[in-house]
């Protein structure tokens, strides 16, 4: 799964090699990316399945571009991208993406147990 823009492979494969400053800075790129996503409250496991169902990440674009819409946009419906999503399964996902975390779920087990549901009830 990726960001739309260049991957850091392909960066790589473009540039190789690449001085120790310039891959340094791109490690500290990608931890202001992760603290971004982390303090925006963005839960990795939402996002995964957010992919999975929608087959698009929820926010693209270049990584920063992507990290600013992640603090600043709402997540976009997957009702928006992926026509035809069971309403109950968006309901689950926005609750695993929300930004307080206090209205997330607390407990894995009980996304596992309402995904379980969801499943049993489209099988």
């Amino acid at each position: 799964m990726t960001v739309n823009g260049e991957s850091l492979a392909e960066l790589i494969r473009r540039h190789a090699p690449l001085a120790l400053s310039k891959r340094l800075a791109i490690v500290e790129q990608v931890c202001a990316a992760l603290t971004y996503a982390h303090k925006a409250g963005v839960v990795h496991g939402g996002i995964i399945l957010y992919y999975l169902i929608s087959y698009r990440m929820p926010f693209s674009g270049p990584p920063i571009e992507a990290m600013i819409k992640v603090i600043r946009d709402a997540v976009p419906p997957l009702s928006d991208v992926a026509p035809g999503a069971d309403p109950e399964l968006e309901r689950i996902v926005l609750r695993m993406l929300e930004r307080d975390p206090a209205r997330r779920y607390q407990d894995v087990a009980a996304v596992g147990e309402e995904l379980s549901a969801v499943r049993h009830r489209l099988e």
